[in-house]
């Protein structure tokens, strides 16, 4: 690790690997069976990830925008 930051792929540009990665469970995403939901302020989760989040919160896990669960929006 360079200057004590390690980095998972070693190049440091995580930016794609980041988009297929749920940000609540770090899962991958899967078209069929657990598809990738935006909020409206253009963060993406699991369906389910978000709504349990949106149990106990009323605002996005990444940036704390208030958000709906009706608000969320399917994109592929």
């Amino acid at each position: 690790a360079a200057g004590g930051v390690a980095f998972a792929d070693g190049d440091g540009d995580d930016d794609e690997d980041d988009d297929e990665l749920c940000s609540t469970c770090l899962e991958p995403y899967d078209a069929v069976s657990n598809p990738r939901m935006w909020t409206k302020c253009g963060h993406h989760f699991h369906y389910q990830c978000v709504v349990s989040w949106l149990e106990r919160k009323e605002t996005c896990p990444i940036c704390e925008t208030r958000i709906d669960a009706d608000e969320l929006e399917l994109r592929s």
